[in-house]
């Protein structure tokens, strides 16, 4: 009893200890339906400042139910950072993630992640802290629950050499060259770092340079082909303690953003040390322009300029600029310029003519000028000119630089001058020419190659270079090669095949100082060869000049072939008796790439020469292939006068009879070479030919039924048909296993073609054959026998094509062989495919469900169908089609399933569908949506966003409305754009008004009440330059108001515009808030202010200016001015006199006096307005009223 009551206390403590450790497992455990988290690092270790990749992992693939709001963020440990560039890779959707280079935090947030899927999150790490460092992520959480924290570690071991790499300059515009270098870092190391390697393949559009100027401090073995995007590297030794580098030019032609990163540096392949990383950026800018990456003394090469539009609402007109090339490189000219209007109706590029001195002597080039080129919004254009340079220029870069470039922009503009390199190396050349250049199909031809070194004070060894040669020209074959020696001692030339190319090599050359070679390669054409243009090119010659590898140029010839049209001849029918008649076809093709039309096409067939007594019965009437063609002739068919354009072609027949006497046989029909003339020149092509067999014995065989199911019995029927003498030992072989393995006759007959004949069952080489033998038939008779067959229960579904061997037989004595008869069996299992157009999820009601069976079945009804949470109505079908309506009966998964065994087959009733097959559905009618992007007010340039979010219900129509007081009401019923719900998400492009704050919503009108959400609001903050308009008043009046504003308009409405002038009259104030220029003038003001510009600018300092004007201020003509005092009294016998005082400022102006009421006694001046006089006695008294006016 004591026993028992102390055992049960210790009973309720175990219990209870047990509760509470299952209780403590319950609350820190995962919870069991949440994706599993994982971090980790590849490489696991690396050398300082190497770069590891770090992954995140989120695994669904246990879960049948797919989550949503995956979300976490990690700190990296200390001493731990992104990398530059970060390279990030996702395949998690509908989320957003920041990873900055150089920071030490990742975060990641509201991803979502389907039932029994996985997705990733890569991120590039570096340190150079030694040691281990272990990270550990901050928990996931999801829709489902929290997924816990993930660790990993990765080990900084500075006994490994550091790995790094970096591009110099890191921004090039298109086309220029920037160097890339790696460099490889042992110096915390305290041992040798031995047998180093590493590779690198660039990313698309960026390509190593023409001249990819190879350099390393470390010894080390490079592989970089010009223009090709894979390098390797092996370093046999990096000494303790040291560092070196090794570097390559690179460039590309396009704007854009290459990031690109190495494959692990290891030891031969051990002990990884990490990638290296870097990125290059490659800006777009008005005009750039590009030489090649390096030019020899003496050589054409291309100026290359690009012109881009970059504004997407004017176009760039009147773009015009200079280029001093003589200024660039004393005698660097232009040699070749392009047509008119290679940028834009208007555009010309002149070439530069002599500026003489006032002695008429020349002092050099004038610029190369571009004028005229025009290019519509959002444009570009890309032209050449071909430029000499001198064979004197030195080795060395020169500085290429245009004038500033002109424009009209929405109003008059500049852009900045362009300036790119010159890169002038006495590199070694190639040249190749063709000394036989139109050759015709089958000949040979001739290429000379002349190289040449540059250098005219070092010689150049180790030079070569390569030429593809049969996949330019497919069938061209090497005829000679060059002698050895022939470039130097040691010079070799050989054919080389890679495997999948033949190739022209030239090795080990040397060439002294400022010397040459020349020799010359044979090759021939083949016979078949289309008329067509084909260009050659070698591969970059490189060499050798005091022990720096040193690249030249690439040689390039057009090899024009010419040939007749090719001929093609075909015989219906593959088989013929003796007696019979056949039909020979000819088609004539003439190649699309042809330089010329052909005419004059002839051709021969001999048929008396293949066949005695073979003739032709029929031939077609003329202009059978082209005007005043024909084919004529019995024994020997003859055609000529055949014309043809390029691409083009002719088919045309003739019928033909076989002799009675024919002996059975197999020939062959050839005719001769086809001859015609292209260009006035003599071409030909090669001949043609095709087999016809001669044979009274016809076999055919074929299967019924042809379409079984597998297990089912079917008959074989051969038939044999003798239409000449008497055949026998009539014989044949029928592989069964080889159509299905275990394909067995059931039944054979027996003398099934003639007495003593048999077919049996044969095996030779794991091969069960049918062996007919011995047969035997009269002329004009035929046979026909069946072999049951059984289908191996196990064959597959599938399309069986079954061939005989030759029909062998004995005709007068002699061997006859027929050709093989052929038969198709198709094996079809019953089986059945539930399928809807319905997303899934679906909000649609009914659903329409299509039942489709591999064949005709019977007995089939709506009752075979098992419904789960709906109903089915309106079946109907028939055959193998059919289908039924589904209607859910409430939100959920709804299920139709066919079990197994449930129908019939048409043909064989005692077989039905062997597997069952479900349709399964989530219907859900509570429509709701969701946005994701944007996911807070954003800012955007351009006149369009894409606005983007997630639906459970699959066809949900999705539309878009404006908001445009941002109030959460749709500003009216018209929708802006609509889309229905694809995949679980839905985007719509929403119209952006430039320079203003956009508003939107979007809603759900399926169900007819509109589900509204808010979108964030989108600000376009392009800044648009404003645009001044206006035609000011040339002329001012003198003493007259002079006023004149400008119109400005500018896309951001919110920006301030600020108001300049240049060249202000004296007389005039501007107003810099509305840009007024106002003023009366005065006659002091008369004349002309030249070049007058008003500006105006926005808030972000961009511009536009009126052109300049001209101000003209005209002269009114001003009254003189009349003065003085004159004396009122003058005593008699006394002299009076008085002149006035007249000033005027019309200056020039001439005055003319008058007096009004002048006294008798005095004389008036009408040039001085003087009154003078000596009054007398007889004048005693008073003048009234003398006025004197000017």
């Amino acid at each position: 009893m004591n026993k028992k009551m102390s055992f049960i206390p210790s009973f309720f403590k175990a219990l209870a200890l047990v509760v509470c450790l299952m209780w403590n497992f319950l609350s820190h455990a995962v919870p069991l339906n949440t994706p599993v988290f994982s971090v980790s690092f590849s490489p696991t270790t690396i050398g300082p400042g190497s770069v590891s990749t770090m992954t995140y992992t989120i695994d669904n693939s246990a879960q049948a139910t797919g989550v949503s709001g995956l979300t976490f963020t990690n700190t990296l440990p200390a001493g731990m950072t992104i990398a530059s560039p970060a390279v990030a890779l996702n395949t998690c959707l509908n989320g957003s993630y920041v990873s900055t280079p150089g920071s030490n935090v990742t975060s990641f947030s509201d991803y979502r992640l389907g039932a029994g899927a996985s997705c990733s999150f890569q991120v590039d790490v570096t340190s150079t802290t030694a040691g281990s460092h272990t990270n550990t992520t901050d928990a996931l959480s999801t829709s489902a629950g929290s997924a816990g924290t993930s660790s990993a570690i990765l080990t900084v071991d500075d006994n490994r050499p550091g790995f790094s790499m970096a591009f110099s300059p890191a921004t090039i515009t298109p086309g220029a060259v920037s160097s890339l270098t790696y460099t490889i870092d042992n110096s915390a190391n305290s041992s040798n770092a031995f047998a180093l390697r590493f590779t690198n393949s660039l990313p698309t559009g960026l390509t190593f340079s023409e001249q990819p100027n190879i350099s390393n401090s470390c010894s080390a073995t490079v592989v970089a082909e010009p223009r090709s995007s894979s390098l390797s590297s092996l370093l046999p030794l990096v000494t303790a303690g040291s560092t070196c580098t090794v570097s390559v030019d690179v460039t590309a032609p396009s704007a854009g953003i290459y990031q690109t990163k190495s494959i692990d540096l290891s030891q031969n392949g051990r002990n990884p040390s990490g990638q290296a990383s870097a990125e290059l950026t490659v800006g777009s800018s008005f005009m750039f322009m590009t030489f090649p990456n390096a030019s020899a003394p003496g050589t054409n090469v291309d100026l290359t300029y690009t012109i881009n539009n970059l504004d997407r609402v004017n176009a760039a007109e009147n773009i015009s600029f200079t280029n001093d090339l003589n200024a660039t490189l004393s005698g660097l000219t232009a040699t070749a310029l392009p047509s008119d209007g290679f940028c834009g109706v208007g555009s010309s590029l002149t070439i530069p003519s002599p500026i003489l001195d006032i002695n008429g002597r020349s002092t050099g080039l004038s610029p190369i000028t571009v004028t005229g080129a025009n290019l519509s919004a959002e444009a570009s254009c890309t032209f050449k000119i071909s430029v000499l340079i001198p064979t004197s220029a030195a080795a060395g870069n020169y500085t290429n630089t245009t004038s500033v470039i002109n424009l009209t922009l929405g109003s008059a503009t500049t852009k900045a001058a362009s300036t790119n390199t010159l890169i002038i190396k006495k590199a070694p050349q190639v040249s190749m020419s063709f000394l036989n250049n139109a050759v015709n199909s089958g000949e040979n031809l001739t290429l000379r190659y002349v190289v040449t070194n540059t250098d005219p004070t070092n010689s150049v060894t180790n030079l070569g270079f390569t030429m593809p040669i049969d996949s330019i020209v497919s069938g061209m074959v090497t005829n000679t090669l060059p002698t050895a020696n022939t470039c130097g001692v040691g010079s070799t030339f050989s054919e080389i095949d890679d495997g999948s190319t033949r190739y022209f090599k030239f090795a080990d050359g040397t060439i002294p100082a400022g010397g040459n070679c020349t020799f010359d390669l044979v090759l021939t054409l083949p016979a078949d060869n289309s008329s067509a243009n084909y260009l050659l090119t070698t591969s970059t010659i490189v060499g050798t000049v005091n022990g720096e590898t040193v690249y030249g140029n690439q040689a390039q010839e057009t090899l024009v072939v010419m040939s007749a049209a090719k001929l093609s001849l075909a015989i219906v029918e593959e088989q013929i008796a003796p007696g019979g008649q056949v039909t020979l076809e000819f088609t004539l093709d003439y190649s699309e790439s042809a330089i010329a039309d052909v005419s004059n096409l002839a051709f021969t067939v001999d048929l008396n020469t293949v066949l005695s007594g073979l003739t032709a019965v029929s031939t077609p009437s003329g202009d059978v292939c082209g005007a005043g063609s024909t084919i004529s002739g019995s024994s020997i068919l003859t055609f000529s006068s055949g014309s043809l354009s390029s691409a083009s072609q002719c088919t045309f027949s003739v019928t033909l009879l076989v002799p009675n006497n024919a002996t059975p046989s197999t020939i062959t029909l050839t005719s001769s070479a086809v001859t015609g003339s292209t260009g006035g020149q003599a071409v030909n092509s090669a001949a043609a030919s095709d087999t016809l067999v001669i044979s009274a014995l016809h076999l055919t065989k074929s299967f019924s039924p042809d379409v079984v199911l597998a297990g089912d019995i079917i008959s074989l029927t051969y038939t044999l048909t003798n239409s000449s003498a008497d055949a026998t030992l009539i014989s044949f072989t029928d592989p069964m296993s080889s159509v299905i393995n275990s394909f067995q006759a059931i039944t054979l007959p027996t003398d099934p073609c003639g007495v003593g004949s048999s077919i049996t069952v044969t095996t030779s080489r794991g091969i069960t054959s049918l062996t007919f033998a011995g047969g035997n038939l009269k002329s004009g008779e035929s046979c026909t026998f069946i072999v049951d067959l059984q289908v191996p229960a196990g064959a597959a579904d599938g399309v069986y094509n079954s061939v005989t061997s030759n029909v062998n037989g004995t005709v007068n004595g002699s061997n006859t062989i027929s050709v093989a008869a052929t038969a198709t069996l198709e094996v079809q299992s019953l089986t059945a495919l539930l399928t809807s157009t319905a997303g899934n999820p679906t909000a649609i009601s009914p659903i329409l469900v299509n039942i489709n069976f591999s064949r005709d079945v019977v007995n089939f009804t709506v009752n075979d169908l098992v419904v789960n949470n709906g109903t089915l109505a309106n079946f109907s079908g028939s055959g193998n089609s059919y289908q039924v309506d589904l209607t859910p009966s409430s939100n959920g998964e709804v299920t139709v399933d066919l079990p197994a065994n449930s129908v019939d087959d048409l043909v064989d009733n005692s077989l039905a569908n062997s597997s069952s097959n479900q349709l399964s559905l989530v219907y859900n009618n509570n429509a709701f949506i969701s946005a994701l992007v944007p996911a807070a007010n954003i800012q955007v340039q351009g006149s369009s966003f894409n606005i983007s979010g997630t639906s459970p219900t699959e066809g949900m129509v999705i539309y878009l409305y404006s908001d445009n007081n941002n109030d959460g009401v749709a500003d009216n019923n018209t929708a802006l754009a609509s889309t229905s719900v694809n995949g679980g998400s839905w985007t719509l492009d929403a119209p952006v008004t430039l320079g203003n704050a956009n508003n939107f919503l979007v809603g759900n009108q399926t169900t007819r009440a509109i589900e509204v959400i808010d979108i964030p609001t989108i600000t376009e903050i392009t800044n648009f330059a404003p645009v001044i308009s206006g035609s000011p008043g040339n002329v001012a009046v003198e003493d007259s108001v002079y006023t004149f504003t400008p119109t400005v308009t500018d896309t951001n409405s919110s920006d301030t515009q600020t108001f300049s002038i240049n060249i202000k009259p004296s007389w005039a104030t501007f107003s810099t808030t509305t840009g007024a220029l106002t003023g009366t003038p005065t006659n002091a003001d008369v004349g002309t202010t030249s070049g007058i510009v008003i500006s105006v600018a926005d808030s972000a300092n961009t511009s536009d200016s009126l052109a300049a004007f001209n101000l003209t201020v005209s002269n009114t003509n001003d009254a003189p001015v009349i003065t003085g005092t004159p004396a009122t009294t003058v005593a008699e016998d006394i002299a009076y006199s008085f002149t006035p005082i007249v000033s005027d400022v019309d200056a020039g102006d001439t005055q003319s006096f008058s007096i009004n009421i002048k006294p008798s006694w005095a004389t008036f001046s009408t040039i001085t307005g003087s009154l003078t006089g000596t009054p007398t006695n007889d004048d005693i008294g008073t003048t009234s009223g003398i006025v004197i006016s000017v």
